[in-house]
């Protein structure tokens, strides 16, 4: 038998601290990122970085959002 999960009550101040955590999260994410790319990139110049990436997902979404000619 399963239980029934309870939702949680979170207070308006609950609130306005997860989300400040999270957008900390998310700094603290991206500058780590930024600076390991930074590095691997000093280190080898054919690095691919997140822009590499990035158009690479943009143009495989166009492609297929295109139909074929």
């Amino acid at each position: 038998m399963k239980r029934k999960k309870k939702r949680m009550i979170r207070t308006p101040e609950e609130r306005e601290a997860d989300e400040i955590r999270s957008e900390a999260m998310n700094r603290m994410i991206r500058d780590k990122l930024e600076r390991l790319e930074a590095e691997l990139l000093a280190k080898d110049p054919n690095y691919r970085g997140l822009g590499y990436w990035i158009e690479q997902v943009k143009s495989e979404r166009e492609a297929r959002e295109e139909p074929a000619a």
